[in-house]
Parts: structure tokens; sequence; C-alpha cells
């Protein structure tokens, strides 16, 4: 075989190759990009406090990620969904099993009662179980303020999210928030820091290597999507939680 054919046989294997693999790649979650929504700027927006089961197929189908607020329960050892909606309270489990291709969705989980370090450890099996089932742990970001939840969670391979304790006004943070962060930082090693809108340029300028989640309570308007466009085009940001029907 001469030197020509040589290397059309190499390039017709390794074009072969390249399909073949983009095929899999599409088809297998597994094999995504496990941190897509941390690299992909089209899909940063993400749907705020979708706990009832109509809302989860509505706007699974709308938006790339949905915020659910998660609260486990040592009785059922379950996740309930809730944050006060007048809907009734669905199972985790349930809202997942309602989406359509939710192995193909993100999802960003407010773990409400992550206070107490028992509840923390037996929602970690309980939340690798779900996982296991739906295979979609590469697409989970646990989000609590306990730092003993942030670091057993990420010691468990979740994306975790810290809750950023904040005012409203970010120049007016008192000296402790900056340095309970750096010890969370240190000890929990977060995937990312999450917090109101607020405390953005706070965030920005103190952590300026961190991750941020951000979520755009009272930003409602059209005027406001310029605002939120602002903190879409800091590299940093990750996740924005909005309150609008669709992305933008």
């Amino acid at each position: 075989m001469n030197i020509f054919y040589k290397k059309t046989f190499i390039l017709i294997l390794i074009s072969i190759s390249i399909s073949l693999n983009s095929c899999k790649y599409k088809n297998d979650p597994s094999l995504r990009n496990n941190s897509i929504f941390y690299d992909d700027e089209d899909n940063k927006i993400w749907r705020h406090r979708v706990n009832c089961l109509d809302d989860a197929i509505h706007y699974s189908q709308i938006f790339s990620g949905i915020e659910i607020d998660i609260y486990y329960q040592n009785d059922t050892k379950k996740f309930i969904c809730d944050h006060g909606e007048p809907c009734e309270k669905v199972y985790l489990s349930d809202l997942i099993d309602n989406i359509k291709d939710y192995q193909y969705k993100y999802y960003w989980l407010d773990f409400k009662n992550s206070d107490d370090k028992n509840n923390v450890d037996q929602a970690i099996i309980a939340l690798k179980t779900l996982c296991d089932k739906y295979d979609i742990k590469a697409n989970i970001v646990v989000e609590s303020r306990n730092p003993y939840a942030v670091k057993q969670f990420g010691a468990n391979d979740f994306f975790t999210s810290y809750w950023v304790p904040h005012s409203t006004n970010d120049f007016t943070t008192p000296r402790w928030i900056k340095e309970d962060i750096k010890d969370v930082i240190r000890e929990a090693s977060p995937t990312a820091l999450s917090a109101h809108h607020r405390m953005f340029s706070y965030l920005r300028r103190n952590f300026p290597t961190q991750a941020l989640h951000l979520w755009t309570n009272g930003l409602s308007g059209e005027k406001d999507k310029k605002r939120i466009e602002k903190l879409k085009d800091y590299q940093n940001t990750k996740v924005i939680l909005v309150d609008y029907e669709t992305p933008f």
C-alpha cells in the first residue's frame, strides 16, 4: 500500500471514529460534558421555583434547567418539593417521572432542611439512589446554606452551591459574611456560590475566581431583562434563576 492510500485509509478511520463517538455522545447522557451548564453561554437562564407538577411539565420543555426546593423526609426516605405554592406537594421522584426527556434537563436542588447533620447524611443516600435510577447525577447541583451539607454532597461527587448569607445592599454587607464565605470555600470547596442578584457586585469583587449562581426575585419587567443580561455577561456567572415565562 503506497503512502497516499495509507493516509487516505487513516483519514477514513479517523472520520468513522469521530462519527461514532459523536453519536454515542449525543445518545448517552453519561458521556456528555457533565459541566455543560457551566460552560454553555446559551444555557445560563433557568426557571426559578418549579415545585408544582404542572409547572415542572411545562417549564422543563421551555428552559434547559429548573430550580426545585426540596425537603428530605426521614419517614418516607424521599424528597418533597415545596416552597409554599398553592398546589399539591409532590415527591421529587414523581416530578422527574413526569418530565419529558428528564435526562437532558438540569436541576438546581435547593435543599431546605439541610441544617441537621443526620438529615444530610440520610438525604445523600436517598439522592444517590434517585440519581442512579434516573441517571441524572451529572445534571444536578445541590444548594445548601449548611457548610457541612455542601462538603458532604461534594465528597459524594455532587455539584454543590453554597447559599451565601446576603443583605439588600452589597456595600453594607457585614464583614463576617466575607470571612464566612472564605471558610466555606476552604473547608467545603463548593462548585459555586449562590446568592440574590443584589450580591453580584460584592461577590464578583471579593471572589473573582468563584462560579456564581444567582436568583433574580423582583425582576420581572422588560427593562429588568437588561439588568439580567449584565449578570449573564459576566464569565463566572453560570446559572441565573428567573421568573419569566421564557429564557432570553
